[in-house]
């Protein structure tokens, strides 16, 4: 499987370093590589999406709630929802939907898990990689892609909080 390549802040970054610049960090998290994020790839046979791989290789995370309570999970907090979480502040909702997509990683809370972002990969290149939010045992869909997802929390739009 070939990783598919990163695309520049123009293609893929607009939303994201909006993002990145409204976060004031003391420290900023460390970037992920492209090494890291093809052997998740090679591992899983599934395909991070250009626009999320610009995120974690250019921001990697809100390093913490940030002042609107959402935590941006870096890399290594990425995970699947059914894995058992490496850090305490990461873990999955207590309660996992039954009908959450296959394929589904956790990439964003809100308020500790009160509510979870999270992300279908799929194991080919696509057009969108659907955006899910989950709050207990609801799911829905919010948005096809990584980028329209931050251009939602930009906003500070009403879906990020299952208000359409």
């Amino acid at each position: 499987m070939t990783p598919l390549k990163r695309l520049g802040p123009q293609e893929a970054g607009g939303p994201i370093f909006k993002l990145k610049d409204a976060w004031h960090w003391e420290d900023a998290p460390a970037l992920a590589t492209d090494h890291e994020m093809n052997s998740f790839e090679l591992e899983t046979g599934l395909l991070i999406p250009p626009d999320m791989r610009t995120f974690f290789t250019s921001v990697n995370g809100s390093n913490g709630y940030d002042d609107g309570l959402f935590d941006f999970y870096s890399f290594d907090g990425f995970m699947s929802e059914n894995e058992p979480a490496p850090k305490l502040y990461h873990l999955p909702s207590a309660v996992t939907s039954n009908n959450t997509p296959n394929h589904c990683y956790v990439f964003a809370d809100y308020q500790v898990h009160l509510i979870d972002y999270l992300i279908q990969l799929y194991q080919h290149p696509t057009a969108s990689n659907d955006i899910y939010i989950r709050c207990g045992q609801e799911i829905k869909l919010m948005a096809h892609s990584f980028n329209e997802f931050v251009s939602l929390c930009l906003m500070d739009s009403q879906k990020l909080f299952f208000n359409d």
